[in-house]
């Protein structure tokens, strides 16, 4: 929110000066920071950023980093679970993805939950394993619009 005010002061002073190189960078930063907005809330925050509470035979997910809605699952619901490794600079980060009708109905990280590898065990005795596949990007970017 900051930046877009920011950013319309910014480009209303371009248009006083009307020079259109200026407006066309100032242009594609704002798209560039919008896409970026997106890709954060809709992406990470809602798929990635969860709560996750696991009791008994039920997985309840929040969105949003625990604040959005809640969301209850049986685990017999799930046809099971697959991992992904994604590869950074630094570290890699596995993914576990509880799979539901071919779908990934709730997304695990060891990038953002601390007690991934006890969420992992505790899966692992109650839900089945489909296998791991390879990280996608491109599946990641559909997956947030979806």
């Amino acid at each position: 929110m900051f930046l877009s005010i920011f950013f319309f002061f910014i480009i209303s002073d371009v248009l006083k000066e009307q020079s259109l190189l200026v407006l066309i960078i100032y242009t594609i930063l704002l798209s560039m920071s919008f896409i970026v907005w997106l890709w954060i809330v809709l992406g990470e925050l809602r798929t990635k950023a969860v709560m996750v509470v696991l009791w008994d035979d039920t997985i309840i997910k929040k969105n949003f980093l625990g604040l959005g809605g809640s969301t209850p699952f049986m685990m017999q619901e799930f046809d099971g679970y697959s991992t992904s490794v994604l590869f950074s600079k630094y570290d890699s980060y596995e993914y576990l993805y509880l799979m539901k009708d071919h779908k990934k109905m709730i997304k695990l990280s060891s990038l953002y939950h601390d007690n991934y590898d006890e969420m992992k065990q505790y899966l692992s005795l109650n839900v089945h394993f489909l296998g791991e596949q390879p990280f996608s990007l491109g599946d990641e970017l559909k997956e947030i619009f979806e």
